[in-house]
């Protein structure tokens, strides 16, 4: 029994030779369709045994496939691309499994991989149909298919013990091969001929979210969404929880949030067990300060767990650690930074590649360097997370800091973010700006040029800072805007997130204190700014009270100076938006410092049966009442 191995590329000599190695000894022959490389992809496939013919692309990927299988004498044919390659030990099984069952057709399971080629990840894998009897035509111009003409003769399809990897959607393979503007114009092409096609108009969806076309993703997205509706749902095409996802995407991608909201309820409902719909209804019920229903929600992905098979691409970890993270970050919008720090470090030990939950592990956790040893440093496993945990350690000022950075860039490599690090330690141990100037002149990279402009800039010298920011690349613009706004009367909008973490590791506290209430997106620095190392010059700052948590602090200021009458007015604005675990423990304290023990009652009685899991809760109410208990 033969196997012929069909594919068809283009200008592949990155990827290539991983996936013509993968297939050495388990298919009889590879056949290849190149339909105008430029590079050596054509050298290279014939130096590694293919067949290569030329083909003149006419911008239909279903003939380009049609034909090289016009090429193939196996009795099989296995279609993969140059981007993808056999998993080194699923593959030897293959041919036991054909010569056992011979089916017409057979799937196999494909992870695709997206990020980037340093910071990947795997997606739950999916079932598709990549082996079939020779014969079989595909149909479709782009996104073509097989099975459709398989199971219209009533052929038999099998599941096949095989798994191909598909590097394909990382980012810097993306955007190598221009794929967004020449997918666009073949589905448009497939348009003009079939209008009502859901699948093509589901990937024209998707190209306009991959390409960040948010605006015309939306009424094309609210265009199936309501097609779908009027078919029952036992009939929903497999790829209908795309439409959703893309919906979703295209929603918050244009800032519609309660149309989000409304879009994710749905999904939830029509996919019950798909977590990623769970857990993106609960983020948006956080965002919109629906607290209460963003913990059930939260908590019920958490419960559910991973999906097991899924029919669409879907990264793991919306049913575990992407759930958990997310309830890290509700319970630090509702003040309890206890139940956050269980949360975050669930989502880390469950992914210790995961920065969005490493960072407020390490800026939450007690700065003892044997503990973060034992229990955070030795579960790091790529240059990335390293990194970030030598910044951030660094940056609270830990006493072995250098010890820490000197440790991992042994144990991976030296990074801008362990060069950060190192700015950070440098200035912790009162080396100044000629401490950082030592740095760039060793290391005169762009990273290093924004940090010695920060602290010059701390220090008040804005010509040596606008120097710096000059060298700096795409952030030192972003710099250069800011320190326009500092020095001027400029109402420029402008976001400081981009260099937030450079401003905390350069301490230039006097710098984000001015700059805070000027910038468009406090808000989303806010959780980094409280829990960071800066966050003791949030008690120096007056906020405006546009926000729950800007009234929180104010109330809390007001407090802590004894200013009782200000800070019940802070609170009773605060409370206007909602209550929080926050409120509830100024209110405590207020009413203790009156001397009304009754309402300070109240107040936590009311707040623990709303959030009855508040770790902060359980363990400040017997302080507060000693044996008294809240029932």
């Amino acid at each position: 029994m033969l196997i012929s191995a069909c594919m068809i590329m283009k200008d592949e000599s990155w990827t290539l030779k991983t996936c013509l190695e993968s297939m050495k000894d388990v298919v009889d022959e590879i056949i290849i369709v190149d339909t105008g490389s430029q590079d050596n992809s054509v050298a290279l496939a014939e130096s590694l045994g293919a067949r290569v013919y030329s083909y003149e692309w006419d911008g239909d990927f279903g003939r380009a496939r049609n034909h090289s299988m016009s090429h193939a004498v196996g009795d099989y044919v296995l279609y993969i691309d140059a981007d993808e390659y056999l998993d080194a030990k699923d593959k030897w099984q293959l041919r036991t499994f054909l010569q056992q069952h011979q089916p017409d057709g057979a799937d196999v399971q494909l992870v695709n991989y997206v990020g980037t080629i340093s910071r990947q990840t795997a997606t739950i894998p999916i079932s598709v149909t990549r082996l079939f009897r020779r014969g079989y035509q595909f149909t479709g111009a782009i996104h073509e298919q097989i099975r459709g003409t398989i199971e219209e003769s009533h052929g038999i399809i099998l599941a096949a013990p095989l798994t191909i990897h598909h590097v394909g959607y990382l980012e810097e393979f993306v955007t190598k091969k221009n794929k967004i503007a020449r997918n666009i114009e073949i589905i448009q092409r497939e348009l003009d001929h079939a209008p009502d096609d859901l699948f093509q108009r589901t990937n024209l969806l998707a190209e306009y979210n991959r390409n960040n076309d948010h605006k015309k993703a939306v009424p094309l997205a609210e265009e199936i969404v309501s097609t779908l509706k009027k078919i029952p749902g036992t009939r929903w095409p497999v790829f209908s929880q795309r439409v959703f996802q893309h919906q979703l995407n295209a929603l918050e991608g244009t800032g519609q949030t309660d149309a989000a909201l409304q879009s994710a309820h749905d999904a939830a409902r029509y996919f019950p067990n798909v977590p990623e719909f769970q857990k993106r209804h609960g983020d948006l019920l956080t965002r919109t300060g629906r607290y209460q229903e963003a913990h059930s929600v939260l908590t019920q992905c958490i419960e559910k767990g991973e999906i097991q098979n899924a029919g669409i691409d879907m990264l793991r970890g919306f049913g575990s650690f992407y759930a958990a993270a997310s309830l890290g970050t509700l319970w630090l919008e509702l003040g309890d930074a206890m139940s956050a720090r269980k949360w975050f470090t669930q989502a880390f030990f469950s992914n210790p590649r995961l920065e969005l939950a490493l960072i407020p592990v390490l800026c939450l956790m007690p700065p003892e360097p044997h503990l973060l040893r034992e229990h955070i440093e030795a579960k790091l496993s790529d240059i990335q997370t390293a990194g970030t945990y030598a910044e951030i350690y660094a940056a609270r000022g830990i006493l072995d800091a250098a010890d820490v950075i000197q440790r991992l860039e042994q144990r991976f490599s030296a990074t801008p973010l362990t060069m950060r690090a190192r700015v950070a330690v440098a200035l912790h141990s009162g080396q100044g700006v000629a401490g950082i100037q030592a740095i760039v002149d060793q290391i005169p990279i762009e990273n290093n040029w924004l940090l010695l402009g920060l602290v010059n800039w701390e220090l008040g010298d804005f010509k040596q800072a606008h120097f710096c920011f000059s060298r700096a690349g795409e952030r030192g613009e972003v710099a250069l805007s800011l320190l326009r706004i500092d020095t001027s009367e400029s109402q420029d909008v402008v976001n400081i997130l981009p260099i937030f973490r450079d401003l905390t590791c350069a301490r230039a506290e006097t710098v984000a204190r001015r700059l805070i209430l000027r910038v468009s997106d406090r808000n989303e620095v806010w959780q980094y700014f409280k829990m960071g190392p800066l966050k003791h010059i949030f008690e120096q700052i007056t906020w405006p009270g546009d926000t729950l948590h800007e009234c929180e602090e104010n109330a809390l200021h007001a407090f802590k100076s004894r200013d009782l009458e200000t800070c019940l007015r802070w609170l009773e604005k605060a409370e206007s938006f909602n209550t929080t675990i926050t409120t509830a423990m100024i209110r405590c304290d207020l009413m203790l410092a009156q001397g009304n023990t009754a309402e300070a009652r109240k107040a936590l009685f009311k707040v623990k049966q709303m959030f009855p899991d508040s770790e902060m809760i359980k363990i400040v109410s017997p302080q507060v009442f000693g044996s008294l208990k809240l029932a």
